[in-house]
């Protein structure tokens, strides 16, 4: 939801995207188990923590002053050490973003499915236009038959006058 206008963002009832902000929520609550012993392995443990609404924030400064004060390569070790956060997140929308990735996959499906709409609704607008053109035809054919009765009756009501005068 956008907390401006309540209103539900365009991509969050898609599958992927849903799939993608689970993926990355996971990758950075958990724990980094490549860093130095003795280095921070989680965001919380330098004072970064995980909002409902899926952002980050920095919830105690003083931990990140004092780990970055101590040493910024135990920070730095965190985000980019080879199991590192940068790491994993970078892997992670590599997966979403490369050439035949996830996201290509999904656009590749919607596309194919707007195809088969299209073709679906080409079909059936033919379908509409024959049946429109047999009504068409039926009507110009009542349209005549009516025309022939009417000239029938005329003609009845003409022959009825010479018979009878009336």
């Amino acid at each position: 939801m956008n907390p401006e206008n309540k209103t539900r963002e365009i991509l969050a009832s898609d599958q992927l995207f849903k799939g993608l902000k689970i993926d990355m929520r996971s990758l950075m609550g958990s724990a980094v188990t490549s860093v130095s012993a003795g280095n921070p392995s989680l965001l919380s443990e330098i004072g970064i923590k995980a909002n409902s609404d899926g952002t980050l924030s920095l919830s105690d400064s003083s931990k990140l002053e004092d780990a970055l004060a101590s040493d910024v390569r135990k920070v730095s070790d965190l985000f980019n050490s080879s199991d590192g956060l940068a790491v994993r997140l970078s892997s992670l929308l590599e997966t979403f973003t490369s050439y035949g990735g996830e996201i290509d996959i999904a656009r590749d499906g919607t596309q194919d499915q707007l195809t088969n709409v299209r073709t679906a609704l080409t079909r059936t607008n033919a379908q509409i236009d024959r049946r429109v053109e047999a009504f068409r035809l039926q009507f110009e054919a009542l349209q005549s038959a009516l025309n022939r009765i009417s000239l029938q009756s005329q003609a009845i009501s003409r022959l009825s006058l010479q018979l009878y005068g009336y």
